[in-house]
């Protein structure tokens, strides 16, 4: 319960006025490779135990700044909602029904290549790290430690997704041009 407590307070700070990151950008931002813009962040949910999912969703939705777009119990309903709503960020579960985290990720990877999707469990093995990450994810946390490693986690990875994909953007421009 503490942890999931936590959780929401670093995805709340992300991108606040008062945070080291500064706001996060929009998918269409970070799509261009642009700097973010303050403006609500954009979330959905992903984790088949619903007592949790609930729980996250009523604690985020105390926080302004992060507006809950949608919730899903496995991979499928992840995907789809996700080319719904367009979310900012995506918590997934990795150990989840019907489709799992993993093959989520990486489906929606490559339709929505601009949304940040971090992997959230409470198991951890470094196969479970590795196949989340190889698939897209841009961070892996496990829910117990998500105080300190989740906030830290989303300050790396906003800051390298970002000149990541600047630098991916204008190399393909620059292949374009000639």
């Amino acid at each position: 319960m503490q942890a999931i407590e936590e959780l929401v307070q670093v995805v709340s700070e992300v991108g606040s006025s008062g945070g080291s990151t500064g706001p996060i950008a929009s998918p269409a931002e970070r799509a261009q490779g642009q700097a973010p813009t303050s403006r609500q962040r954009r979330v959905l949910l992903v984790d088949d135990n619903e007592t949790d999912r609930n729980l996250l969703k009523v604690l985020l939705e105390e926080h302004a700044e992060i507006l809950v777009v949608g919730e899903a119990s496995n991979g499928e309903e992840a995907e789809a909602l996700a080319e719904q709503h367009r979310p900012d960020i995506i918590l997934m579960d990795i150990h989840l029904p019907q489709v799992n985290g993993v093959e989520a990720t990486r489906h929606i990877n490559r339709r929505l290549p601009q949304v940040m999707i971090i992997g959230v469990s409470s198991l951890y093995t470094p196969h479970d790290y590795n196949a989340m990450i190889t698939a897209g994810a841009v961070a892996f946390v496990r829910k117990e430690d998500a105080v300190e490693a989740l906030y830290k986690t989303i300050e790396f990875s906003t800051r390298t997704f970002y000149s990541g994909r600047r630098a991916a953007l204008s190399h393909n421009a620059s292949r374009r041009s000639n």
